[in-house]
């Protein structure tokens, strides 16, 4: 049903209220993409806004980033939304281990100049910060501990030669071993050579 404020915006007197018509035009295209009719109110919004034209432009841009991500334009949107997820967490991880990937490697300058104050910025205060190794422990229970929470702290699956460069003198067989035992009390999980809770 259309509001009393929402019809004059349609009908173009009153201006404050021209998120309405916005918001119509949205409820039109659900109904529309949904397969059931229309309702009076949004058959005048499909008609006279057309909506059509709106939904073929979101369908549009929905089939571009589909390719852009190499998926097929017609995934419902909770797998959309689970490979999003997938995505940002591995992009976390390598971004952790070092390997940035710029959308634009040809644009990142490791000097540069911030814009209109004339500030210098020097190489070293654009490079990211380097994380922190933690020490090694010299017992196991500490050890395992430590593995444990930099794996909780780890939002996607890692290899053990990642987990042992996170710690200064750990040796990739021993955080393996590690792993494997965390893994074998169902405290860690295994997907192919990685691991994560």
């Amino acid at each position: 049903m259309i509001t009393r404020g929402c019809r004059a915006a349609f009908y173009g007197t009153s201006a404050r209220n021209a998120n309405c018509v916005h918001n119509l035009g949205y409820n039109a295209l659900e109904e529309l993409r949904s397969g059931q009719p229309l309702s009076a109110a949004s058959q005048m919004i499909h008609d006279h806004g057309l909506v059509s034209v709106l939904r073929g432009l979101h369908d549009d841009l929905d089939r571009a980033v589909a390719e852009a991500y190499g998926w097929p334009a017609d995934l419902p949107a909770e797998d959309i939304l689970f490979r999003l997820v997938e995505l940002n967490a591995a992009r976390a991880a390598e971004e952790r281990s070092g390997l940035i990937r710029w959308l634009r490697p040809e644009f990142q300058s490791l000097t540069a100049t911030q814009a209109g104050l004339g500030v210098e910025i020097e190489e070293e205060d654009l490079r990211p910060a380097a994380a922190v190794r933690l020490p090694w422990p010299p017992s196991l229970p500490e050890r395992v501990r430590l593995v444990r929470d930099f794996l909780l702290q780890t939002p996607a699956p890692v290899p053990p030669a990642t987990v042992a460069r996170n710690f200064i003198s750990a040796r990739s067989p021993e955080v393996s071993a590690i792993l494997e035992a965390l893994m074998a009390l169902g405290r860690a999980k295994k997907v192919e050579s990685a691991y994560w809770v």
